[in-house]
């Protein structure tokens, strides 16, 4: 649990950077 935990989080900071709303819509219900 832990582990998908972190890589969500790892996930969502990538995705901060590279500043893709598109993307992040994608990935934020995965990481809430």
């Amino acid at each position: 649990m832990q582990t998908k935990a972190v890589q969500g989080m790892l996930d969502f900071d990538h995705v901060c950077r590279r500043t893709q709303p598109s993307v992040v819509a994608m990935v934020y219900p995965f990481t809430g």
